[in-house]
């Protein structure tokens, strides 16, 4: 019972009235008072059904540490793949949860270039409670913007990623769009596919329906023309500055290519620097979505 949508609010406080005159004595079990969005107040319930005899309140799970969601993107084949498997590699071995964004074009298991697939299918076979396998997209070129497309369009990439996907022996649960284009057809494409989760970035649309990610930062930063590490303390005075219970902390797989950019050691020294605050806590897009509906 929550007050996100006076629409909505309306409709669930008309259906426990209306359950309510069943019976001589009813109660509600509903969210904390100061969730966001924030539940019904007491008045507007008892208003609702006078013969409410207990309101119980939910244990807010946030008030004392922030979820980071770390989310690597461009995951793909066959660009940059040993760097790629040894980022995630890394999270496994500082067992730091990750959401991955597999790009589904290029991976096929019966291919002879087939590496990627079957380590990203050992990922979700295998670690599935460390490293979430999501879709990014089905070939993120130039043109897979979603926002502005027509259903039937955002459902022809949408479902061919998710085909290719589910053919490799992954299940997704999480959709990334490219470039964080979204708008809320995406959302209904993404529901009508059975996908849980949406990353936005920074595109603030709700949904009754998905769980909408949209607070974030970057993991880097540019410093003459040049890809680089936030410090420890610049990225989590970022991460602390949301107002919100979770921040996407997100980087790419060009941000590591071996060239140009940092090393793998020092976003490993970066991480403990993140574990090591007491008031963190880390979880897959999976693992918070489970979280928030109380899986």
């Amino acid at each position: 019972m929550y007050a996100g949508s006076n629409n909505r609010e309306d409709l669930l406080l008309s259906r426990y009235a209306d359950l309510a005159q069943r019976f001589a004595r009813v109660g509600i079990y509903t969210g904390y008072p100061n969730s966001v969005p924030p539940t019904s107040s007491d008045e507007r319930i008892l208003a609702a059904a006078p013969n409410t005899q207990y309101i119980i309140h939910v244990n807010n799970p946030f008030t004392d540490k922030k979820v980071v969601l770390l989310e690597l993107d461009d995951v793909q084949a066959p660009w940059l793949e040993p760097t790629s498997m040894a980022l995630i590699d890394l999270h496994i071995r500082k067992n730091v949860p990750l959401t991955c964004g597999a790009v589904p074009y290029g991976l096929n298991l019966v291919a002879g270039n087939d590496s990627l697939t079957l380590y990203l299918r050992e990922l979700d076979d295998n670690y599935r409670n460390l490293i979430e396998v999501a879709e990014h997209g089905y070939s993120h070129n130039g043109t897979e913007y979603f926002e502005g497309k027509s259903y039937d369009e955002q459902w022809s990439i949408m479902s061919a990623g998710l085909y290719t996907l589910n053919a490799c022996g992954i299940r997704p649960d999480t959709f990334i769009p490219p470039y964080g284009s979204i708008d809320t057809t995406t959302l209904r494409v993404a529901r009508d596919l059975g996908l849980k989760n949406l990353v936005s970035l920074g595109r603030y649309i709700s949904s009754e329906d998905m769980r909408v990610l949209d607070s974030w930062t970057p993991l880097t930063t540019t410093v003459d023309n040049k890809t680089v590490l936030k410090s420890s303390q610049q990225l989590m005075d970022e991460i602390d500055k949301y107002p919100g219970h979770a921040i996407n902390v997100v980087y790419h797989i060009m941000d590591f290519d071996p060239r140009s950019g940092p090393s793998i050691e020092a976003l490993g020294t970066l991480l403990d620097d993140l574990k090591s605050n007491p008031s963190y806590r880390f979880m897959t897009a999976r693992q918070y979505g489970e979280y928030l509906a109380g899986g």
